[in-house]
């Protein structure tokens, strides 16, 4: 995947819901720590959802940085 971006930040989240991996992709390539309250509301929103939605395999989520190239 290649993403073009010129001029603004953004986040991008890409949730897997079967897996539990949540990929961020950071225009300005900070560190996860820099957005921690982020990952609180992620872990707590999958929380409620693994309580409601029983068979996924995981229970757990993952987080991982993704890089982000911005030189078109």
């Amino acid at each position: 995947m290649h993403i073009y971006v010129r001029g603004f930040h953004y986040i991008l989240l890409v949730i897997e819901p079967d897996t539990g991996v949540v990929e961020v992709m950071d225009s300005k390539s900070k560190s996860l720590a820099a957005w921690g309250d982020m990952a609180d509301i992620l872990h707590k929103a999958w929380k409620r959802f693994t309580n409601k939605a029983p068979g996924l395999k995981n229970k757990d989520l993952r987080i991982k940085h993704v890089p982000v190239s911005t030189n078109g």
